[in-house]
């Protein structure tokens, strides 16, 4: 029979406590979609913050289109190292929420 080894505190947490205890200067951009009638996660995402910048001009090679008013407050938020709601909007033609935060 063998034997289970004990779940540790710190594991059991999951990753998001964990990196916000043993990196407390860690900020991390949140993207969540859910669908509007039952509330439903479509998506769910989660990226450090240190890896938007190289997002941002992937994308704008990617799709041009993407620069506007959001991306900037987005740039300006990193910048500061602000947290808080980015964007938060529903999409009635798709049945979807977006909400984009720091934190």
């Amino acid at each position: 029979m063998s034997e289970q080894a004990p779940i540790r505190s710190d594991v059991a947490a999951g990753p998001r406590e964990r990196s916000s205890a043993t990196r407390p200067d860690r900020l991390f951009l949140r993207v969540r979609v859910t669908g509007i009638p039952r509330g439903d996660t479509v998506v769910d995402l989660t990226i450090p913050t240190n890896l938007v910048p190289m997002g941002l001009r992937l994308g704008a090679r990617l799709a041009p289109l993407l620069d506007g008013e959001a991306l900037d407050r987005l740039r300006a938020m990193l910048d500061a190292r602000l947290t808080g709601p980015l964007l938060d909007a529903h999409n009635p033609a798709q049945h979807e929420h977006v909400a984009v935060w720091i934190e």
